[in-house]
């Protein structure tokens, strides 16, 4: 079964990595007309996806690619810090079914090209732990972040992961939070002067926080997938706190500060559509790093092999029904 193969620290893992995403992602590569052209105000998004949607199947093409290094970065990433007891692909199995949890999700948008920007900011961050004078690592966290945020504006709630993961990580130190904040002014201080330089710096403040809704109300109206996936996550995601919390002081320190860290980011960006005009289920891409890594750590620590086996086969065969029937329907 899935679970128990890539729980191994095999490369021969990546092919069969490789024919997942095919399977979660064929839907949406045979039915074009399914998936309406994405826009969005943020800058980097507005330059970069007329670029890539001039052709269905070069944009699948372009989604498919950045979730595979997605994955793999996720998954190096908590090798590199021993997050786990053992070497295992299970996080980049986990992040690929997750980033195809929803038809939504898999048409490459705004949140997608963010998330490549949250896994090297969550990188960053853990390399500060017990490490001397680390400002320029803490300059590039809120960096990233805010190169996230100009991808998807709603990727801006993690300035608070800046300063939270300092608090967690570091000694109380003034010039570290003052280099986290200029991090994450300086990509909005020189694009902001290049829409100067252009005379279009209110435009572009105009749009890129125009969008700001500072919503109130949980948003509603997402169609069958998301009312039948979403509770399932949420008992899986209910689970894992249980396991969190069962482990929680087993584990050394350092992997207890990383699992907090997480729990954060997962709280921060699941809070997000606050910040975010109009919320779709594509909105929740977002969220997807932080979650496929929880979800992961509940897959592992799951004592009965069996049992994981079959939750994870059910969450996968779920998926994949309610991707193909629609399609099938349509023919």
């Amino acid at each position: 079964m899935l679970i128990g193969s890539f729980n191994a620290n095999k490369p021969l893992l990546i092919p069969l990595l490789l024919i997942v995403t095919a399977i979660l992602y064929l839907p949406a590569i045979l039915h074009p007309e399914l998936f309406p052209i994405i826009t969005d105000s943020a800058p980097l998004s507005k330059w970069l996806l007329p670029s890539i949607y001039w052709n269905h199947y070069v944009a699948m093409g372009v989604g498919i690619t950045l979730v595979i290094v997605q994955a793999l970065l996720i998954n190096r990433l908590l090798n590199r810090i021993k997050f786990f007891q053992r070497i295992n692909f299970v996080p980049a199995l986990m992040y690929v079914v997750v980033s195809g949890m929803f038809v939504d999700f898999l048409m490459p948008g705004p949140q997608m090209f963010a998330n490549t920007f949250v896994i090297l900011a969550l990188g960053r961050m853990f390399d500060i732990y017990k490490t001397n004078r680390c400002f320029a690592e803490i300059f590039d966290v809120g960096f990233l972040v805010a190169i996230a945020s100009l991808f998807s504006l709603p990727a801006l709630s993690l300035s608070l992961f800046v300063f939270i993961g300092l608090g967690s990580l570091r000694a109380f130190n003034i010039r570290e939070y003052i280099i986290g904040f200029l991090g994450i002014l300086t990509p909005y201080f020189l694009i902001g002067t290049y829409y100067f330089w252009i005379d279009k710096l209110p435009q572009f403040i105009g749009e890129h926080f125009g969008s700001v809704a500072l919503q109130t109300e949980l948003p509603n109206g997402f169609g069958l997938a998301f009312k039948v996936i979403g509770p399932v996550v949420l008992l899986m995601l209910l689970a894992a706190a249980y396991y969190l919390q069962a482990n929680y002081l087993k584990s050394n320190i350092q992997v207890r500060k990383y699992i907090l860290l997480i729990v954060w980011c997962l709280l921060l960006l699941g809070a997000s559509f606050v910040l975010d005009d109009g919320v779709t289920v594509k909105h929740f891409t977002i969220i997807n790093v932080p979650l496929s890594i929880i979800l992961s750590y509940f897959m592992l620590h799951i004592r009965k092999r069996k049992v994981a086996e079959g939750i994870f086969t059910f969450f996968l065969l779920l998926i994949l029904m309610l991707q193909y029937l629609p399609s099938i329907l349509n023919l």
